[in-house]
């Protein structure tokens, strides 16, 4: 008998779900009730194809996790890029609606914001600032 074949497989990557999208809605922060409250982050992920995703982080009852969970909320904001590991995916409808429930969220990591043309920011081109400088030599000649 042949022993069996191992493939190699990082400890990390077994039974770890990544799913990279942007966030259709802003994130919202709830907590439980009771004696130690969590706080608990609400997404909701659309990828590039496919169906959206649903996640909810259970980022901790101590007061310094709740801190933490205020401060990512106000940076997943709807449009954001995010990237969010999970244990496993649960299809799921609700009145017509079909979603992927992202199950034991571990992580949610904000992409930062794709840097932006200038002229997006109100900053002239360099070809645009040709109008306001004084005339090169050439443009001098290239009239006649």
């Amino acid at each position: 008998m042949r022993p069996a074949v191992q493939t190699p497989v990082l400890a990390a990557e077994v039974g770890v779900v990544r799913v990279t999208g942007v966030l259709d809605q802003d994130a919202e922060l709830r907590f439980t009730t009771g004696d130690r409250p969590h706080a608990l982050l609400f997404l909701q992920i659309r990828p590039a194809t496919g169906f959206p995703f649903i996640a909810r982080q259970d980022c901790g009852d101590d007061p310094t996790h709740h801190t933490a969970a205020e401060a990512k909320q106000h940076v997943l904001r709807r449009g954001r890029a995010v990237t969010v590991y999970a244990k496993g995916i649960t299809p799921r409808t609700d009145h017509g609606h079909a979603v992927l429930k992202l199950e034991g969220v571990t992580d949610v990591i904000p992409h930062l914001p794709q840097p932006q043309e200038p002229q997006a920011l109100g900053v002239p081109s360099p070809s645009d600032a040709g109008a306001e400088r004084e005339p090169r030599q050439e443009d001098l000649y290239a009239s006649h």
